[in-house]
């Protein structure tokens, strides 16, 4: 690629702007006789970082003279490492860099570091190779010699640019610098004779005038820092955002650009007879008769065969390398490529020809003047059949189901002898997807387990190309992760434990298969479930912003193109009839620029949606915005969403025996994560967890162990003593709970430990742990909420009462606060006839939650009203159907009325928490 810069903002491109100047610095104290002087003293009073910024251009017989003088404070050690290397680079075969001044300013006195004989050393030329450019540039380095914090540093240079390619034409671009930049003092100047025709432009530079003529040169000449220029939405085609620049160019118009690049690029006896080049078009012709299939096959063997590389030397920045030499060399860059690629076609009889055009912002090119720095790539255009086709041999995996597809260039430049106009790029819908990826969730298991799934993702053209390189990736676990990391924009966090990527060379298809496994994506809401469709329609946003008044005729840009779809298909525990989907199934339409098509399938136990989306750069005009927002925000609330049936059975209301067998392949899974590298602990871990959930606590208990054995953690000690406490052994549980409070003494885990010591009959030693914490804070209230619950059951409750009187003084109306006295009169029948008014303010306070519904129901069992307790914990049960204790005490109250329902409710709680009947025998509640 070659390179542009405008004042040393350099941006990595193909086609480069014309640089700079000869093999060895020049050291000339005298500074060019047409720049205007800067004060620096007077630049030095106003106190700022950068002291001189004086940016001054020449355009005369055919050369760019570029001069810059440039002051800056040393102002801390910092900046004296970071300013202290200066660095200066220019084009050898373009013209010469000339140093007129190396000086520093120390207490009003000046030192000539040249004048002392210091010099700048100069670098090889090969500094972008790792971006696949021999650009040709010098850089010449030095450390300012003395330097010191405090001191001003002044560097002046002229640089001179004579492009081989350009036959004496000159352009420039001048960025204008604006505020809020500090400078001392600022300056942009621009001039060329009054004699030499030139045509200049402004852009976006408030207060920037005409030319102004003087001693026989025009000038253009801005202070710098301007005002910012107005903001423009982000949205905005390019040509509205052009940075405030200014430009000069010798060339007439577009037909003149067109003209002088014309020459370098005849393709006339560049294919000899016999020669290597000759063999491949001789190859394509045999093999089809089809033009539009002989250019695909011509550009894949100008994307496959010639690897980039700019080689900016010796007029490279606009000059092409031979279409021979590129076959030779196997090498080239933009030019190179399109010129071999021109050559082919033509000696195919394929109408065709090189065009310049703009990789990003090409909209912009029609705001600009006339000239090559215009553009930064050259393509081939060719028309076939009465349709344009724009082929770009620097890019890959371009095959004939692709090759329609139409860059985003807005504007192309055709290189002719004659020479051409500007012409618009005109897009069309693309027939192959970008990528296409289907997925399979299997919830057979059940809704609110986790979810195995397989994956398939085809990627065309470059994109497919980008994934090429992991065919040959030999690491299993790498390709893993490659796959896992790929799938998270698709689907979410998952653990891929299964992948592979190959790479179809016909088709330009680089497919990725994977197996993996995931949390499930239902939610739940008053005990229904629901699974939101995430795909590529979906979340759709179209708001643009033209409130301003400067805004209403800005029209906003549309992206593109790219287009992707996705399958996804879910496989249910029961039939997919009794599923309702709700929002919008099926769509074919375009909105707001993008063209949507959605379908949706049902058969069995299975749902499947196919959805895709695609767009092409274009506009919507402002009039057109308010209905298009309105379309877009109708089809947003319309993302399609599965909504399980009222009465969908869960995860604790199977049997041990029904989960076993409904699990079995997710420990296929879970067991597949672990054979893959059976040494690493969270593996183990999260199959534990697994095993946690499905009542399978022993295996769990393994599992932990064998996570600790390999890497112990404070949270590994928490979760197995969680497990152990819950088979009943609780000792053990305080063992593993009091090693993670030794490794991380937080406030939660010595409230964990305390509870343990409480349910194991210790209770003095409970109350001993936490009576000495200090802790601030929500921590601070949590430890009083345990320690006062301690105390009740140690027959402290008065004692435990006055804590939480305390802290409800210190947070008056806090509903966690409320909710743990209600708890605390209901869970010790603690002034229970007073209890009423406290859980009615605790349940406002916490607007109904079904924690808080718990508790309230727990005082009015307490106070004998099993009614009123029985209404409570219904609606808290709507809510939050697995919410374990409002199950367990439900259904105690169920069964001594005699009602079997009862009986269930107990069994669902206990296969919940297989604890709950031994916590709640401590309280004195038992069926």
């Amino acid at each position: 690629m070659l390179k542009v810069s405008l004042f040393g903002i350099a941006a990595a491109i193909c086609l480069a702007a014309p640089a700079i100047a000869g093999e060895e610095v020049i050291y000339q104290a005298e500074v060019p006789h047409w720049v205007l002087p800067a004060d620096l003293q007077a630049a030095m009073t106003k106190g700022e970082t950068i002291v001189l910024l004086d940016e001054q251009v020449r355009l005369e017989d055919g050369v760019v003279h570029s001069f810059s003088d440039i002051a800056y404070r040393i102002d801390n050690p910092e900046a004296l490492t970071q300013l202290g290397t200066l660095k200066l680079s220019w084009l050898p075969d373009k013209g010469d860099l000339i140093v007129h001044r190396l000086e520093i300013v120390r207490d009003g006195v000046t030192i000539d570091l040249i004048g002392q004989g210091a010099r700048y050393e100069v670098l090889r030329r090969e500094r972008e190779l790792e971006k696949r450019s021999i650009d040709g540039v010098l850089t010449a380095t030095l450390s300012a010699p003395g330097l010191q914090v405090g001191d001003v540093l002044r560097i002046s240079q002229t640089i001179t640019a004579r492009d081989q390619a350009l036959n004496g034409e000159v352009q420039a671009n001048a960025g204008v610098r604006t505020e809020p930049m500090k400078l001392g003092f600022g300056r942009v100047r621009v001039s060329w004779p009054d004699d030499e025709d030139m045509d200049w432009r402004v852009h976006r530079a408030k207060g920037v005038g005409e030319p102004v003529s003087e001693g026989g040169y025009k000038a253009i000449t801005a202070l710098v820092p301007i005002a910012e220029p107005d903001k423009v939405p982000q949205d905005a085609p390019a040509r509205f955002t052009v940075n405030p620049l200014i430009q000069v160019s010798s060339f007439d118009d577009w037909k003149d650009v067109s003209r002088v690049l014309a020459p370098h690029f005849t393709t006339t006896n560049t294919i000899a007879a016999d020669s290597p080049i000759a063999v491949q078009v001789a190859q394509i012709t045999a093999e089809t008769d089809d033009e539009l299939e002989r250019a695909t096959l011509a550009l894949r063997v100008v994307q496959d065969e010639v690897s980039y590389l700019l080689n900016g030397m010796n007029g490279g920045n606009y000059l092409p390398q031979s279409p021979a030499e590129t076959w030779t060399n196997k090498y080239g860059d933009c030019k190179a490529k399109s010129l071999l690629l021109l050559a082919m076609l033509r000696e195919m009889g394929i109408e065709s020809e090189a065009v310049l055009v703009r990789i990003r912002g090409g909209d912009m090119v029609s705001a600009l003047l006339p000239s090559l720095s215009a553009f930064d790539h050259m393509i081939v255009r060719a028309t076939i059949g009465g349709q344009e086709y724009w082929l770009d041999g620097t890019n890959a995996g371009t095959r004939l189901d692709t090759v329609g597809e139409v860059p985003a260039f807005h504007y192309a430049l055709p290189v002719r002898e004659a020479g051409a106009d500007l012409i618009p790029v005109t897009q069309r819908w693309p027939e192959a997807l970008t990528s296409e990826t289907n997925v399979t969730l299997d919830y057979s298991a059940g809704l609110d387990m986790p979810v195995t799934y397989a994956a398939t993702v085809l990627a065309r053209g470059a994109l497919g190309a980008q994934m090429r390189p992991q065919t040959a990736e030999t690491d299993e676990q790498d390709l893993r992760d490659y796959a896992q990391q790929y799938l998270e924009n698709l689907i979410g966090e998952s653990v891929v434990y299964e992948a592979k990527v190959t790479y179809d060379d016909d088709a330009g298809v680089a497919k990725l298969t994977a197996r993996g496994l995931m949390d499930s994506n239902w939610r739940w809401d008053r005990g229904r479930g629901s699974f939101a469709f995430e795909l590529p329609s979906t979340g759709f946003e179209f708001s643009p912003d033209r409130a301003r008044q400067a805004w209403r005729e800005i029209p906003v840009q549309v992206t593109g193109p790219i287009g992707f779809a996705e399958q996804v298909e879910l496989i249910l525990p029961d039939d997919a009839s009794a599923y309702e989907l709700v929002g919008i199934g099926a769509i074919d339409e375009v909105i707001a620029g993008v063209r949507m098509h959605r379908t949706v399938e049902r058969t069995g136990n299975r749902v499947i949606l196919r959805d895709d989306a695609r767009k092409i750069p274009s506009e919507i005009a402002v009039t057109e915005l308010a209905v298009e927002r309105a379309r877009a925000s109708r089809f947003k609330g319309g993302d399609p969403v599965l909504r399980a049936p009222l009465g969908t059975t869960r995860l604790w209301q199977h049997s041990e025996q029904s989960n076993a067998k409904r699990v079995a392949h997710l420990e296929e899974a879970y067991g597949a994560i672990i054979a893959n590298d059976p040494k690493e602990a969270w593996r183990w871990s999260l199959r534990a967890r697994l095993r946690e959930n499905h009542s399978d606590l022993e295996g769990a208990l393994g599992d932990y162990a064998k996570a600790i054995e390999l890497e112990p953690t404070v949270q590994r000690y928490l979760d197995r003593a969680g497990v152990l406490q819950e088979l009943g052994r609780t000792s053990k549980a305080i063992e593993d709970a009091r090693t993670a409070y030794d490794l991380d003494a937080q406030g939660s885990h010595a409230i964990y430990l305390a509870s343990l010591l409480a349910e194991n009959g210790q209770l003095d030693d409970a109350i001993a742990l936490l009576d000495p914490l200090e802790l601030s804070g929500d921590e601070r209230i949590d430890l009083v909420i345990a320690e006062s619950e301690i105390l009740g059951e140690a027959g402290r409750a008065d004692e435990g009462w006055t804590m939480l009187e305390d802290i409800a003084l210190e947070r008056p109306g806090d509903g966690h606060v409320l909710n743990a006295q209600c708890w605390f009169m209901g869970l010790w029948s603690y002034r229970i006839e007073q209890a009423g008014p406290v859980c009615d303010e605790a349940v406002k306070a916490l607007e109904y939650s079904a924690a808080v519904l718990d508790s309230r129901a727990l005082m009015h069992y307490r106070a004998g009203d099993d009614e009123q307790a029985l209404r409570d914990l219904n609606a808290a049960l709507a809510s939050e159907p697995g919410q374990g204790a409002s199950l367990y005490l439900r259904g105690v109250i169920l069964s001594k009325k005699g009602d079997k329902a009862g009986d269930r409710d107990i069994a669902d709680a206990l296969r919940l928490y297989r604890n709950f009947d031994r916590r709640y025998a401590r309280y004195n509640i038992k069926p």
